[in-house]
């Protein structure tokens, strides 16, 4: 019975780790872009960059679950990139937390970095999902799957609203320093995540290397399934005709003067 349901604690981590992405999708994004415009002065091409590292790791999943499948470690295919990708993220956000004024490129950087590590637990986590999805009876298929995602978008919320108050340097008579920042990014799986780590147990635990082209050629099949190219189809399409404009941040930070609760609110609120 504990393989689906997710208050048992081999699958409390994959709940928590659901939680702290959604809390990295957004705690650092109105701080970080406060932090770069009103103190750094970044220029509009620089926080579009910082835009794009933020993005390209989304790009890796596909990789990421190549990876896993065919180079499992100790016989595990999720487990370990799990813990790899989260002790990436840490890293990367005490790296920044231990410099007290982390200038554009550090920045820019180690935000790769961190979302890299990030994306990589995120595909574990589905994967250690679909898993166990399999063993849900059909009345019951896709639950796990739902939980997860409105518990990563319960994260969201409240990374959002945490990224709102924690920077208005400019605008309330208190604020934290941007390194004490990255430190409560780097806490929330610190505290919350690694401790049920260990008891997250991973299904199969004697997995052998897959070929490459198999699966590949596997891919390719389920890609031309109508029930997966349609959709995928209209998801890139959508994303593709997205243009962002690189100085719309610097817009509402230097022309319309946002100050950072503001900013964040409207994150919230998209």
């Amino acid at each position: 019975p504990w393989i689906h349901d997710f208050k048992a604690l081999p699958n409390l981590a994959i709940l928590l780790s659901y939680f702290c992405i959604g809390v990295a999708l957004q705690l650092l994004r109105t701080p970080l872009i406060v932090y770069l415009i009103a103190d750094l002065n970044a220029t509009p091409a620089q926080v579009n960059v910082l835009f794009t590292v933020m993005a390209v790791p989304w790009c890796f999943k596909v990789i990421y679950g190549f990876l896993s499948d065919c180079l499992p470690i100790n016989g595990q295919r999720r487990k370990p990139y799990f813990i790899i990708g989260w002790l990436v993220f840490i890293a990367s956000n005490l790296l920044l937390a231990a410099t007290p004024s982390p200038s554009i490129q550090l920045c820019i950087c180690l935000v790769f970095a961190q979302t890299a590590g990030y994306m990589l637990s995120d595909v574990m986590t589905d994967a250690l999902i679909v898993e166990r999805s399999r063993y849900e009876t059909q009345e019951e298929r896709g639950q796990m799957q739902s939980q997860g995602y409105i518990v990563r978008f319960f994260g969201s919320t409240i990374g959002a609203a945490i990224g709102a108050v924690v920077y208005n340097k400019g605008d309330w008579e208190w604020y934290l320093p941007i390194n004490v920042v990255f430190f409560i990014n780097a806490a929330f799986p610190i505290f919350m995540l690694l401790p049920f780590v260990p008891y997250l147990l991973e299904l199969d635990t004697h997995c052998h290397a897959k070929n490459f082209q198999q699966q590949c050629f596997d891919l390719f099949c389920t890609a031309q399934l109508r029930a997966v190219w349609q959709p995928m189809t209209f998801v890139y399409i959508y994303n593709a005709l997205q243009l962002t404009n690189a100085a719309w941040m610097n817009f509402l930070v230097e022309g319309l003067g946002f100050m950072a609760w503001q900013i964040g609110i409207v994150s919230i609120a998209g």
